[in-house]
């Protein structure tokens, strides 16, 4: 398998490269191949789809019943491990910067209860085998589910937000501003 910094830099490629989850689901499987990335591939492929629909309905129903404050720089997309699976968490920030502190904070936290989502059940099982493997797929699916999200549905953001993902704890992708 490819050394780690591969691995991070094919998030940044995610962001740069990926529209969404029309050519996501096939950047995922040909960008995983080329990292040496075989286990849980299959399973991985097979829930995308699905998952960017739960995902979907999801976050509209989030953001349309817990609005966030027009006074927000940025939101995160935070994974994290529970037992089992992989779920999320989206907060705000008042304030942003490069350096990715800003996820630490929490001026919006609209959540009581985070998803699961199914594509995240082999993505944690390659994560226990695998982390900058499984850190890879974590965010770049994230990345790329956020990316279609917003090209539909960009009116539930504030204006020139900043959109960032990644694990909770570790490197925060900023990946888009939205104007």
């Amino acid at each position: 398998m490819a050394k780690t910094e591969a691995f991070t830099d094919a998030i940044y490629d995610a962001i740069d490269e990926v529209a969404g989850v029309q050519d996501g689901k096939q950047w995922i499987v040909t960008r995983s191949g080329k990292l040496g990335i075989k286990s849980h591939l299959a399973e991985i492929e097979n829930e995308f789809d699905a998952s960017f629909q739960e995902f979907e309905v999801w976050l509209t129903e989030l953001l349309s019943e817990k609005k966030p404050p027009a006074s927000l720089e940025a939101i995160t997309f935070s994974l994290y491990e529970t037992a089992d699976t992989i779920s999320l968490y989206v907060a705000g920030s008042e304030e942003w910067d490069e350096e990715g502190d800003w996820a630490l904070a929490k001026d919006y936290a609209p959540l009581s209860v985070e998803p699961y989502f199914p594509v995240y059940k082999p993505i944690y099982q390659l994560l226990e085998e695998h982390l900058p493997a499984g850190l890879f797929l974590g965010a770049a699916t994230m990345i790329i589910f956020v990316k279609e999200f917003v090209s539909k549905h960009a009116e539930l953001f504030p204006d020139g937000v900043i959109l960032g993902a990644g694990f909770d704890g570790g490197d925060v992708y900023d990946f888009l501003e939205l104007n």
